[in-house]
């Protein structure tokens, strides 16, 4: 499978619906099956949407490595990775967002797609550009902690 990259906006329809962009799509073989799996990402505020096929991969992964009839914990995590709905992607390319998880990480209309190795995240806009403002703070942040450092060495020496 190839890794999904690349990231687009989208508007989600009145009727809870976005269409793919182009650019992802070219990433996805959906000759024979155009149906996803999508589920809530456990720990972050957004979804992962998986081809089919990309969600077959992810289930061999999730029963090698979680004892769904293990501890609680355990058990837990089985049933949050495994809850997933399967939406079918219609004629004009457009997927429908499951309610129960659109509301859970608060989508209204605008939503940003990205590619993130074996599935794409979708997130509100609105979250998406609230990361963009940490990313740049943490960057920030790291660049006057080495120029602190690299002025510390360059006194001591």
């Amino acid at each position: 499978m190839n890794h999904l990259i690349g990231n687009d906006c989208c508007k989600v329809d009145i009727n809870g619906r976005f269409k793919l962009p182009a650019k992802l799509m070219e990433q996805l073989d959906l000759a024979d099956n155009r149906s996803f799996a999508i589920r809530k990402k456990l720990d972050d505020h957004c979804l992962e949407l998986f081809s089919f096929q990309g969600f077959q991969e992810e289930m061999g992964w999730i029963l090698k490595h979680v004892n769904r009839y293990g501890t609680d914990d355990d058990e837990a995590l089985y049933d949050d990775l495994t809850d997933v709905d399967i939406i079918e992607l219609d004629k004009s390319n457009r997927l429908p967002l499951p309610k129960r998880f659109s509301e859970e990480i608060n989508i209204v209309s605008d939503i940003v797609i990205r590619g993130a190795g074996n599935c794409f995240e979708i997130r509100s806009k609105q979250d998406y550009e609230n990361k963009r403002i940490e990313r740049k703070k943490r960057e920030k942040d790291l660049k006057a902690l080495r120029a602190s450092l690299s002025k510390q060495i360059i006194d001591n020496n």
